[in-house]
């Protein structure tokens, strides 16, 4: 039994060695830079080795950008929830883009090789959504930091009640879809027009009622 220990602890350290060298390579070097090859001289070993712990280089891509979206969701966190809704969702989307600024890198594995294609119910369990509506919000933990966002606030602003109201799922994608894309830009083009200035004037135009 003990020994049984020994081994699975050896394999999840082994594991976790390569996803660490993998990140380096990534925010350091680039993804481009990022190979099974490239991994292997890193953690000291050959790259028939690193099968040992992951099926292929975009299963080592996958894990990354999981773990991307967790530092993310850990980031979010940080900001203060005692904040009035608007405020407090307006300075997620700050939070946002700074993580974004400071792991540009990283954020270029979203979609890189396709890896989605066959895990994207691992990252994302789904569930129904709220007042009989069928969409299926993904429930990852930076999702849930948004989403309630998002709820509280609706709970202010009263002018939304109606047939035309969006649900609290559809204003929450529509805001990540915005900050995300934005996120994107602005480590796509250093320019001014795309500063914090500028996203506290597209927030305040498309998710805060006036």
């Amino acid at each position: 039994m003990n020994e049984q220990i020994k081994i699975d602890t050896r394999y999840e350290t082994n594991r976790q060695k390569i996803l660490d060298e993998a990140y380096r390579i990534v925010l350091h070097q680039g993804i481009d830079q990022l190979s099974m090859r490239s991994i292997a001289t890193a953690v000291k070993s050959s790259p028939a080795n690193l099968y040992e712990y992951f099926t292929s280089k975009d299963e080592i891509v996958f894990e990354l950008h999981v773990k991307l979206l967790d530092d993310l969701a850990n980031h979010l966190r940080t900001v203060e929830t005692q904040l009035a809704p608007d405020e407090y969702l307006e300075q997620l989307g700050i939070a946002y883009l700074d993580f974004a600024q400071s792991h540009s890198a990283l954020f270029k594995l979203y979609g890189h090789y396709n890896v989605e294609a066959n895990t994207t119910t691992k990252m994302f369990p789904y569930r129904g959504e709220e007042n009989g509506h069928h969409a299926t919000p993904p429930t990852h933990p930076l999702f849930e930091i948004l989403h309630n966002a998002i709820q509280r606030q609706f709970a202010v602003n009263e002018e939304w009640v109606g047939a035309a109201r969006p649900t609290a799922y559809e204003k929450t994608m529509a805001f990540w879809a915005l900050i995300h894309g934005y996120a994107t830009l602005m480590w796509l083009a250093v320019r001014p027009d795309y500063s914090v200035t500028t996203w506290r004037r597209l927030f305040r135009q498309f998710f805060v009622a006036v």
